[in-house]
């Protein structure tokens, strides 16, 4: 078997080109959208190689990894891939394989990039609308601005979807903002450009349940750790790790160089509670109905 995957390695360019060329041949390919996500994995080997670098691994393990872009057309039928060192930031990947991709197939028309946040940075948003290209790319709602909370949070706007007991199941609301700042790297700095995009959010109660469900969770098991464990170490803690405060305190309350104090700060806990549910989309298609928005980064989970 692992004879025969070598073999399939040395020649895997020629087979992916001979399989795209089949699927062409037999139906009709959709680049109306793309869609495209990064994912890694982890090798059991003593030293690193030239590609299988240390990085943020997916399984949180500190193996060599190897990372992997891959993209799919309207339809989900895989249009390219490409492998990088697991060392290497995935955001320029995509507009890499994406030039490859256009190059190979003679794509001239617009391509609407559809990605998760990972992927959501200025020179991306810069270099779809460079190759007069669209996207459409989730962006955090906790990680937001104050401004944004604020407008997410705010009840005004929202289109609302009740159950029969009267409930509100799912809302959205959306606005254009004409001076939305993106920053964009250009011989090595960072400058900030004004443009153009739709802000979409939308709050689902299953979503939001789900969200409190798994938070819970993950803080039962924290505070057993924090009772037990003499040294913090938030890394290992997943995404609740931001809520564990560490003070040293003497007897009497005051921070001295005594006693090591760690407790989850439920103010922290209580602030993100409330934003649970609630998901952000960007997009440079401003005419395009929000719901068209929505249904269309929902075919992304295929990638996965």
């Amino acid at each position: 078997m692992y004879d025969a995957i070598e073999e399939l390695g040395e020649d895997g360019d020629a087979i992916f080109e001979g399989i795209q060329l089949s699927i062409s041949d037999k139906y009709k390919r959709n680049f109306k959208n793309v869609y495209f996500d990064c994912t890694n994995y982890y090798f059991e080997i003593d030293k690193p190689t030239e590609i299988l670098k240390p990085g943020p691994s997916k399984e949180e393990r500190s193996n060599p990894i190897l990372g992997l872009g891959l993209l799919l057309d309207g339809n989900s039928i895989p249009l390219d891939y490409q492998l990088y060192p697991g060392n290497e930031s995935e955001k320029p990947i995509l507009r890499n394989i994406l030039k490859d991709m256009k190059e190979k197939n003679g794509i001239k028309g617009k391509v609407i990039r559809i990605a998760d946040k990972g992927l959501n940075c200025g020179d991306n948003i810069a270099d779809a609308y460079m190759h007069n290209d669209g996207y459409i790319f989730s962006q955090t709602v906790k990680g937001a601005s104050d401004e944004i909370k604020r407008w997410v949070l705010n009840s005004d706007g929202y289109i609302e979807t009740k159950d029969s007991d009267g409930n509100i199941v799912y809302k959205i609301k959306s606005f254009v903002d004409k001076h939305a700042e993106i920053n964009i790297t250009i011989n090595g700095k960072k400058t900030k450009h004004e443009i153009i995009q739709k802000q979409i959010v939308f709050w689902s109660r299953d979503f939001a349940q789900k969200s409190a469900l798994e938070r819970e969770k993950a803080l039962e098991k924290l505070n057993k750790v924090l009772k037990t464990e003499s040294q913090t170490n938030k890394a290992k803690y997943g995404f609740v790790g931001k809520y564990v405060n560490e003070d040293i305190i003497d007897d009497e309350g005051e921070i001295v160089d005594a006693i090591r104090l760690k407790m989850i700060n439920r103010e922290k806990v209580d602030l993100d509670s409330k934003l649970d549910g609630y998901y952000m989309l960007v997009t440079s298609e401003t005419n395009e109905p929000s719901e068209h928005i929505i249904d269309a980064y929902r075919t992304l989970w295929e990638i996965e």
